[in-house]
């Protein structure tokens, strides 16, 4: 069972970065872009972007709380 907590949390570390990789590659891009000449459309489809990866990222951070409180019972 720890090997599998382990396998998870390197899983979910490796998501993780992933995600915030591309959070700042969206911000970066998004400081870039002339929003007056965007259409609203492509703005609201930039800002649901921005809140999915959000999202994501919380969820996933989340789960890897609960996987290392998991794997710290395990080692009691």
């Amino acid at each position: 069972m720890e090997h599998a907590i382990n396998a998870r949390i390197a899983h979910l570390e490796s998501a993780a970065r992933s995600i915030s990789r591309q959070i700042g590659r969206t911000e970066f891009f998004a400081d870039m872009i002339d929003w007056h000449a965007m259409t609203i459309e492509e703005c609201r489809l930039m800002s649901m972007q921005e809140d999915h990866l959000a999202e994501t990222l919380a969820e996933t951070e989340m789960e890897l709380d609960f996987r290392y409180e998991q794997l710290c019972l395990t080692a009691h």
